[in-house]
């Protein structure tokens, strides 16, 4: 008999609930799409001498569309599956706005206040965005229409 004040352990109880599958493929995605950001970014800043802010402009809309994608489609479905195309689109692109000025403002004051280069200060950048991006794109991109959880907590 299990004691009544047992507690399963956490990654137990994330399994159970499915949230540990939507963790591991986030984490593949957030792979992915910094794969195509760096790559991006290295293309546009060293190759083609572009400017920090443009280097760092055309690495966020590739990886913005590769991101929503794997997002919307695989790793938050079940979420967005009832919600509106274009209120996930709005609420993504506003969310990702405030996520480059912060980003760009990061790698500006590590470039040229720390002396680090941008190359490096991008996976600095990541570290905080994985669990930001994570939480956010949760509560408020892909949280589905209130309608849906509405009903399923009747």
């Amino acid at each position: 008999m299990i004691h009544p004040y047992y507690r399963a352990p956490y990654f137990y109880r994330l399994q159970r609930s499915g949230e540990l599958a939507t963790i591991v493929q986030y984490l593949v995605t957030s792979a992915i799409v910094s794969s195509v950001d760096y790559v991006s970014f290295w293309l546009f800043f060293n190759p083609f001498h572009a400017s920090l802010f443009a280097a760092t402009a055309v690495a966020y809309v590739a990886g913005l569309i590769t991101s929503y994608v794997l997002n919307r489609y695989w790793v938050f479905q079940h979420n967005a599956a009832g919600e509106q195309f274009t209120t996930s689109v709005f609420r993504y692109g506003t969310l990702l706005l405030v996520n480059f000025f912060i980003t760009y403002l990061l790698l500006l004051v590590m470039q040229d206040w720390l002396g680090i280069s941008p190359f490096i200060g991008k996976f600095v950048v990541w570290t905080f965005f994985i669990f930001w991006n994570y939480a956010m794109d949760k509560v408020w991109v892909f949280k589905g229409p209130r309608q849906v959880k509405e009903a399923l907590n009747l």
